[in-house]
């Protein structure tokens, strides 16, 4: 079943308790909300709407779903100690900025900042006015803040999602 119009997801049936059970042991097996939903004869709407509603059964459907993540990383983890493909995947996905894969034309943002430091020192050595040249090398330093405020923002983004 796909996911309906806003209109008709109003006027679908609400879940029952044994649905609410159905849905919950399918996510904590790892499928998804809409195959649960398909599965009972619901929406995934009218599955996230009982959600809002019935914080017992949101706790439920979030930790069924919390759990299937925790045993496929367990996975992951026992398949690393034999095999050092998982530790790269696991490597990649939880720290892309250090392991993850990337287009070798694309700059990262340390070497983006370094780029301004020696595009800083050719304005110094070439720029004679005091003026324009201070005007030039304050909107680089402000360039390079910010920067640097995005690659922590990265950073702690990266650690609250862990």
């Amino acid at each position: 079943m796909n996911e309906v119009s806003t209109s008709e997801s109003r006027d679908a049936p609400e879940i029952d308790a044994i649905q609410k059970r159905e849905i919950v042991a399918i996510v904590s097996v790892g499928c998804g909300r809409r195959t649960a939903a398909d599965y009972v004869g619901t929406t995934v709407a009218t599955i996230r709407r009982e959600a809002r509603r019935n914080r017992e059964f949101a706790r439920q459907l979030c930790r069924g779903e919390r759990n299937q993540e925790l045993q496929q990383l367990q996975h992951l983890q026992k398949a690393a100690e034999k095999h050092w493909q998982a530790s790269a995947w696991m490597l990649e996905r939880r720290y892309p900025e250090l392991y993850g894969k990337r287009d070798p034309r694309q700059l990262t943002i340390p070497q983006v900042a370094q780029l301004l430091a020696e595009l800083a020192e050719i304005i110094v050595a070439e720029v004679r006015d005091d003026g324009e040249r201070q005007g030039i090398l304050t909107r680089l330093k402000e360039l390079t803040t910010r920067l640097e405020a995005e690659m922590e923002d990265r950073r702690l983004a990266e650690e609250f999602d862990s």
